[in-house]
């Protein structure tokens, strides 16, 4: 599971081509779904630092005017941290 999430994460950032705002969000969505599995397979260490980064993309979005659904992605994402 995880290498497909990895992988399918690399196509969607190679499909966003040069727009860095869609390559974050990706990035930051896929922080958040490899969070997701390293919990549910015990990793709970591991699972936080994928949430912090998670977080660390989305805080910097929105740092710059550009994180779309702000209120919702934030607060999903603290509650992870």
């Amino acid at each position: 599971d995880l290498l497909d999430v990895a992988s399918e994460g690399l196509q969607r950032i190679e499909q966003a081509g040069g727009d860095v705002k869609a390559q974050n969000i990706i990035a930051a969505s896929i922080d958040r779904r490899l969070g997701d599995i390293n919990f549910e397979l015990g990793r709970v260490k591991q699972a936080r630092a994928n949430y912090q980064q998670c977080l660390d993309i989305l805080l910097e979005l929105q740092s710059k005017n550009q994180l779309p659904g702000i209120r919702h992605n934030l607060s999903t994402a603290y509650e992870l941290v």
